[in-house]
């Protein structure tokens, strides 16, 4: 399975009570599908996967399933620290229609090298031929997969069809592209520097800021594969001050704000997240305005 484009780590709107707001993630996959996404992935690090019980999870993953069919990729977000409740997760999403499970190295109890394989190699087996796509994010769980590690899962289990390397490690990026089969899916998991990981081999991204700017992020990549490199450059630059805005707290803090700003009540963060500091709000507020300015 082919996984090229831009695939918008989708965020999760809670209403006034802190609650699940279906409405408006139903508005959330229009604007996307309108903006002709390749995929969404819900119940991913944006989507506050952590705040969320098994049952939301499960609402959230079935509605952008019903919502998507036909019109883009679902990647759904099953991973956990726990390997048989990553199983139990993987399945039940695979079972109900998502096109690939996104598993997350598995955090807080750390596994090295050893146990990220048997992890990773256990739940393959038990999910096959279920599509599953590794994310390694080493900023949030202090666990980095070594490139060997996933070419050696990639060699004995061929429903592990990819990767979202969130490092910025573009020599780790490098050496998957060098050394993994062309079915294997490298996706960029920093929006920011998008561009050099296409130049080295990645086939997309799984973006933050796709939540704000869907045809523009799918655009960077489609224009990039085309051999329009200095098209897709003018986008990268374009939107380059945002995308580092996106992170100047903890995301999804600003990606929620940004929302918010153009029209989307998406609520706020849920705890231990908060809203957007007040002195980052103008600033973004700013950045986001100087692009819709340049668009027109």
């Amino acid at each position: 399975m082919k996984l090229n484009g831009a695939h918008t780590a989708i965020v999760t709107p809670f209403n006034s009570e802190n609650k699940l707001d279906i409405d408006v993630l139903h508005q959330l996959l229009e604007y996307q599908i309108a903006g002709s996404i390749s995929g969404i992935v819900p119940c991913g690090t944006t989507g506050e996967s952590p705040t969320l019980s098994p049952e939301e999870k499960q609402k959230i993953i079935l509605e952008v399933i019903d919502h998507c069919k036909g019109k883009c990729k679902v990647i759904a977000g099953t991973g956990t620290y726990n390997t048989r409740t990553t199983i139990s997760n993987s399945i039940w999403a695979g079972e109900n229609g998502a096109d690939v499970v996104m598993v997350i190295t598995p955090y807080y109890n750390k596994p090295g090298q050893k146990g990220l394989y048997l992890h990773f190699s256990k739940v393959a087996t038990a999910i096959a031929p279920i599509p599953l796509i590794i994310y390694n994010v080493p900023s949030r769980t202090n666990v980095h997969i070594e490139s060997e590690t996933v070419l050696r899962l990639r060699q004995d289990h061929k429903n592990i069809i990819g990767i979202k390397d969130a490092s910025g490690d573009m020599s780790y990026d490098l050496e998957l592209v060098d050394r993994a089969d062309d079915d294997f899916n490298i996706l960029c998991g920093e929006d920011g520097i998008l561009m050099p990981y296409l130049s080295s081999g990645s086939k997309g991204v799984v973006s933050v800021a796709s939540n704000v700017f869907p045809r523009e992020m799918r655009d960077l990549v489609n224009l990039y594969q085309a051999g329009k490199v200095e098209e897709a450059l003018k986008i990268q630059l374009k939107f380059r001050e945002l995308m580092n805005l996106l992170f100047v707290e903890t995301n999804p803090i600003p990606v929620k704000y940004a929302l918010e700003s153009i029209g989307f009540s998406v609520g706020s963060p849920r705890l231990p997240l908060h809203i957007l500091s007040n002195h980052y709000q103008k600033t973004l507020r700013s950045a986001i305005d100087k692009v819709l300015t340049k668009n027109k």
